[in-house]
C-alpha cells in the first residue's frame, strides 16, 4: 500500500467493498449481494508479532457476534516499514441470500512512528460507533503518545494476568479508570464460570444466611494469589461480608484453582480436577461438576455484549486492590 493514511486505507476499503459487492451481484442486476455490518471500532494493540496472528484468528471468529471494523496493530522494530493491509472478512448466514462483510486492517507499526500512527487511527474510527481498544501488551500502555489516544475511546479491555505483580495490575487498571472511558479486564471475565458454579452450590447447601459465613478460600497456583484470585476473593467478600478472606498455594494449573466456604457448621469445598471437571463437596456429598475453561473469544464476546458501566466490576476492582494491599504489606 502508499504512504499509510487514513485516507489511502479508506479509497482501499472502498474499492474492496466495490469489488466484492459487484462479484456477489445477481447476473443482469446491479444489487449488491453483500451486507456491510459494523457496530463498533475494535482496535487490537499485540504484544508481539506472534501474538498478532492470534489476535487477528479471535477479531476473525468475534466477527459474526460482534461485527466490526478491526484494526490490529502489530508492534515492528525501529528499522521496520510502516505499513498497513486491508482484509474484507465475508460469511454467508445460515439461510440468508447475501453475505455479510466486515473489515479488518492490519497496521505494522515501528515503536518512534506511534505518533504517526494515533492520527491514521483516529481518521479510521467508525462514524458514531463505539470504539474500544484490545490491550494486549503493555509495550503499547509505556509510550506518551499512545496515552492519547484514550480521549477517542469508549472501552480499554486489559488481561491484568499478563502482568507479573498483581498489585501494579490493579493499580494500572484504576490509572486506566481516569475520565470516561470504560475499563474491562478479561481475568475478571474469565471467572464468569466460577462464579456461577459458586453460585450454585452456595444455593443448594440451603446456605440462607451470608452473614453466618466465617471464611472463604481462595486457592491459587504459584507463591502469591494472582489478579483472578484477587477477584474472586472480592466477589466473595461482597456477598459474605463477615468473613475473613484467606488465600492458599496449592499445586494446580489455572488463575484459580479452588474454593472453601467456612460456617460454624459446614464447609463447601469446590477444586478444579483435570480438564473442565471441579469436585463439589458439602452439604450434598460429593460430586463431580463441568467447569469450562473460559478461552479468549469466549470471554472478549462477553465484554463486547456489556452496554454502558460495568458497576459491578467497578466495585469488585476496588475491593480486590483492598486485597492485594494488605497481602502485600
Amino acid at each position: 500500500m502508499p504512504a499509510v493514511q487514513a485516507e489511502t486505507i479508506l479509497r482501499e476499503m472502498a474499492a474492496q467493498w466495490a469489488a466484492v459487492a459487484a462479484a456477489g451481484a445477481p447476473e443482469g442486476t446491479d444489487a449488491s449481494g453483500v451486507v456491510r455490518a459494523c457496530s463498533m471500532t475494535l482496535i487490537v494493540a499485540a504484544e508481539h508479532e506472534a501474538d498478532a496472528a492470534r489476535a487477528s484468528e479471535t477479531v476473525a471468529a468475534l466477527m459474526q457476534a460482534h461485527p466490526s471494523r478491526a484494526i490490529v496493530l502489530k508492534p515492528a522494530p525501529p528499522q521496520a516499514a510502516l505499513d498497513a493491509q486491508v482484509i474484507l472478512q465475508c460469511w454467508m448466514a445460515a439461510g440468508a441470500r447475501r453475505q455479510i462483510c466486515c473489515e479488518r486492517i492490519e497496521i505494522t507499526v515501528p515503536e518512534a512512528r506511534q505518533d504517526e500512527v494515533l492520527r491514521v487511527i483516529a481518521g479510521l474510527l467508525a462514524p458514531d460507533l463505539p470504539a474500544v481498544l484490545w490491550c494486549r501488551g503493555a509495550i503499547w500502555t509505556r509510550q506518551q503518545p499512545f496515552a492519547r489516544l484514550r480521549e477517542l475511546l469508549d472501552q480499554i479491555v486489559v488481561d491484568s494476568s499478563c502482568i507479573e505483580d498483581p498489585g501494579e495490575a490493579l493499580r494500572a487498571l484504576a490509572a486506566l479508570r481516569q475520565g470516561r472511558t470504560r475499563v474491562s479486564d478479561l481475568a475478571w471475565t474469565r471467572l464468569t464460570p466460577w462464579r456461577e458454579t459458586i453460585a450454585n452450590t452456595v444455593a443448594a447447601s440451603g446456605l440462607d444466611d451470608p452473614d453466618a459465613v466465617q471464611q472463604v478460600e481462595v486457592r491459587h497456583a504459584g507463591a502469591r494469589p494472582s489478579t483472578a484470585a484477587l477477584y474472586l476473593a472480592a466477589w466473595l467478600l461482597r456477598t459474605f461480608r463477615k468473613a475473613a478472606p484467606v488465600f492458599r498455594s496449592v499445586p494446580g494449573e489455572g488463575q484459580v484453582v479452588g474454593v472453601a466456604i467456612q460456617t460454624d457448621r459446614i464447609r463447601l469445598e469446590l477444586e478444579r480436577l483435570a480438564g473442565e471437571t471441579v469436585r463439589a463437596s458439602g452439604c450434598a456429598g460429593v460430586q463431580a461438576l463441568h467447569l469450562p475453561h473460559a478461552n479468549e473469544e469466549r470471554s472478549m464476546s462477553e465484554e463486547l455484549a456489556i452496554a454502558g458501566p460495568d458497576r459491578f466490576f467497578e466495585e469488585t476492582l476496588a475491593v480486590a486492590a483492598g486485597l492485594a494491599a494488605i497481602w502485600q504489606a
